[in-house]
């Protein structure tokens, strides 16, 4: 569909009306209208049905609760981190405050390059395996949320480790398993925290499926 429109700023939009709606602007009398190439506008546009499990706990001070959300999980967290920059800006520390007020011990898998690598998740399941974590916590990017949700499936993954991603050799088997995942995104990025995906390298293959 193609919309034309004209809009004076700030507005609200009053109604809808057979295509055209009614826009005022923030001064008294001010108006001005947008032409839809299609009548459907409210009908199709504007309804969809919307379904994502993840639970969102956001507004200031929300990373001190980390703790408090981790415990309802596990008690043995693996916190993943990308480059450092959650420990120069102090996010790191926080965070292990939190966790350790609410009795949860952590253990670390950090410099988790940008694109994560196969044998970077591999380490990180490693690392979780070994100390008997119950849970994993990224902490940073969208690459260390993507590292993090494959890890915590290759803890439990059993067949080859490359056939849980997408790929083109067409030997996609799907985990049907994994630990507990909360993330703690420290930028606006790629949404990560929001899904399931990982976008995860192969270093021989040089492939990187979702």
């Amino acid at each position: 569909m193609c919309y034309r429109w004209k809009l004076q700023s700030p507005y609200i939009v009053t109604g809808n009306d057979g295509g055209m709606a009614t826009i005022r602007g923030g001064h008294a009398g001010e108006k001005t209208h947008y032409h839809a190439y299609h009548n459907m506008y409210s009908e199709y546009l504007m309804q969809f049905k919307f379904q994502n499990p993840t639970q969102i706990i956001f507004g200031a001070g929300s990373l001190s609760r980390l703790g408090a959300a981790v415990a309802k999980h596990g008690s043995n967290a693996m916190v993943v981190t990308g480059g450092g920059s959650v420990k120069k800006n102090g996010t790191f520390d926080r965070a292990i405050e939190s966790l350790k007020a609410a009795g949860v011990s952590t253990v670390e898998c950090d410099g988790v390059e940008p694109n994560p690598r196969l044998s970077t998740v591999l380490r990180g399941a490693q690392i979780a395996k070994d100390a008997h974590c119950d849970v994993v916590i990224a902490l940073g990017g969208g690459s260390a949320m993507d590292a993090a949700k494959a890890m915590a499936a290759m803890v439990f993954y059993e067949e080859e480790p490359w056939h849980m991603f997408f790929s083109t050799e067409g030997t996609y088997i799907p985990p049907t398993k994994a630990l507990p995942v909360i993330t703690v995104p420290t930028l606006a990025a790629t949404g990560s925290e929001m899904n399931s995906g990982a976008v995860v390298t192969n270093e021989e293959t040089k492939e990187n499926p979702l």
